[in-house]
């Protein structure tokens, strides 16, 4: 972009001071009429459309995990009450049959035995368990998709806790990945 500028020069032969400012207007004149140089580099894009995803995750519902209005809160120690996340993953296309499979959300760890999943509860928590082996939300876990994986979820407190009384809710999202 071009801008015109009309600059008047004024030059007394007495003063040296004004023709320091006039070199500072010349300077400032060509600064201003430096234009922009810029390079062009072509970029191709490409992809793949689907119509829809090849696989679905509990029918498109949301699993809910309910532990039940009698949880005690002295009896919340990692092993009771443990939970199994019932799911179904449906394919519509052939897709690889070694999937992955991670569940992600708001976790903590300072006081509690690894990552668990945030209940917003003071003290309280919930550990994933692939089978019996602790599984750390965020990270993926392979398995073959004949055979969905076995996911538990159990409440835990943090050590030197006394629990409050109430409702608590974990959200938390599932993901799938496919070939």
């Amino acid at each position: 972009m071009w801008y015109r500028i009309k600059i008047f020069f004024r030059l007394k032969k007495s003063k040296l001071i004004s023709t320091m400012k006039l070199a500072v207007l010349f300077f400032l004149f060509l600064s201003l009429t430096i234009k922009p140089v810029y390079a062009g580099l072509a970029v191709t894009l490409h992809g793949t459309l689907i119509e829809s995803a090849p696989c679905v995750i509990n029918d498109g519902e949301t699993v809910v995990v309910d532990f039940g209005d009698e949880v005690m809160t002295t009896r919340v120690d990692g092993h009771q009450y443990r939970k199994k996340i019932d799911f179904t993953l449906t394919c519509n296309a052939k897709v690889s049959s070694k999937q992955k499979l991670k569940i992600t959300g708001n976790t903590v760890s300072s006081g509690f035995e690894g990552n668990v999943l945030d209940s917003e509860k003071p003290g309280l928590g919930i550990a994933l368990y692939n089978d019996e082996d602790r599984y750390s939300p965020g990270e993926w876990l392979d398995f073959d998709s004949s055979s969905l994986p076995d996911i538990y979820a159990v409440p835990v407190k943090q050590a030197d806790i006394t629990l409050a009384g109430g409702t608590f809710r974990v959200l938390a999202s599932m993901v799938v990945e496919y070939q």
